[in-house]
């Protein structure tokens, strides 16, 4: 007999081919210190056990309200987690990604905000990125040329002036698992779209025209990244996500917000100076892949998305035993070491990759300043 149910928040759990976290992801909701809560369970068609995983934990937790298998995969996320707030009874929504993991007091720490800032449509935490083990990565980055950081402390802002100044160019809410959405707000921005990618950028615009957002400073949320993250990973899928961002600056100038002109042609310059990256990143690919470079240490010069795809194309076919990002020592990408450059480092390289398109100049004058006379090469 399912329990009867009258909760504030509604946990909506969208899960696809997840068995490996699934278990984990399960019970970082159970152990919520916020506990007036409803659990939906979706699976979009998993090949592998998800279903049945969730169908166990619907078993042993009385919070579960629906479990909602589809037979057939429908192809986007944005219909499941339609869905799901068709069958939420909320006041508020967690949309808790099956690759996630959150910390105990997330619903807690998210839910005082609406407390004290009745006209906020969203609230949402820092994250901290993990790997497939759980183990960390990094934190968001939130740097940007055209950014003021705010991020170093919690705020709260006006919807139409984070629109202007921030998701203009990027999507500063980086994982939906971070976000306790106020439900009423979340029906009026969430759309029918065929968005593969951008698809909660637009959510959040469209929220935040016509509420405050808030950010607190606490990684309370740990995104995992992986090989299946929703992600671009070549030049077709690159190509789909430039469009995609067209398509949504042409959306935010129809909402007429004061000032966002110079802001849109700013993002457009950006967008189209970066629109050829991921077709010289598998150029690079191809220079790599030549004989002459197999017995040599090869480092990458910036922790990025462009250094993710080499390592993950290219670390099985040679050497890349370091990256280095002043930012970002002391972790690792995939099991190869982010350190400082340095002349003790680079003595052991023979060829460095500069993984930038904006900092490439800056990046080779520091290579210059230590002697580097090893192979540079560029995306």
């Amino acid at each position: 007999m399912q329990t009867k149910l009258n909760p504030q928040i509604s946990v909506i759990v969208p899960s696809y081919n997840h068995a490996q976290y699934l278990p984990e992801r399960l019970m970082s909701i159970k152990n919520q210190s916020y506990s007036n809560i409803e659990i939906i369970l979706l699976d979009d068609a998993s090949k592998d056990s998800s279903a049945k995983i969730l169908r166990e934990f619907q078993v042993t937790e009385p919070r579960v309200s629906c479990v909602d298998i589809n037979q057939h995969n429908s192809g986007s996320v944005n219909q499941q987690w339609l869905k799901g707030l068709r069958h939420a009874k909320g006041e508020f929504i967690w949309i808790a990604e099956s690759d996630d993991v959150a910390s105990p007091d997330f619903l807690t720490r998210l839910y005082q905000q609406f407390t004290n800032v009745p006209d906020l449509g969203l609230a949402y935490c820092d994250s901290q990125v993990i790997d497939e083990k759980g183990d960390p990565v990094e934190s968001y980055d939130y740097r940007f040329k055209y950014f003021k950081n705010i991020w170093d402390k919690s705020f709260v802002a006006d919807g139409k002036s984070l629109i202007r100044d921030y998701l203009i160019f990027r999507n500063v809410i980086p994982n939906v698992s971070a976000v306790l959405f106020k439900k009423a707000q979340l029906e009026r921005a969430l759309q029918q779209h065929d968005f593969v990618y951008l698809g909660d950028w637009i959510c959040y615009i469209n929220l935040a025209l016509n509420a405050k957002v808030a950010f607190v400073k606490q990684e309370l949320n740990f995104f995992r990244k992986h090989i299946n993250t929703t992600r671009w990973h070549d030049k077709s899928s690159y190509n789909r996500a430039v469009k995609e961002k067209i398509a949504l600056l042409r959306m935010i100038k129809k909402s007429e917000i004061s000032g966002i002109d110079e802001n849109i042609t700013l993002s457009l310059s950006h967008l189209y100076s970066n629109r050829h990256k991921y077709k010289r990143v598998f150029r690079l690919l191809n220079v790599l892949a030549k004989s002459d470079m197999a017995n040599k240490n090869i480092a990458l010069y910036g922790y990025n998305d462009i250094c993710d795809i080499l390592v993950t194309e290219y670390s099985k076919k040679s050497k890349i035993i370091l990256i280095f990002d002043k930012n970002k020592v002391g972790l690792n990408c995939q099991g190869i070491p982010v350190v400082k450059l340095n002349q003790e480092n680079l003595s052991l390289i023979n060829v460095i990759v500069i993984c930038s398109l904006e900092h490439a100049n800056s990046m080779e004058l520091e290579l210059g300043k230590l002697n580097f006379s090893g192979l540079t090469l560029f995306i």
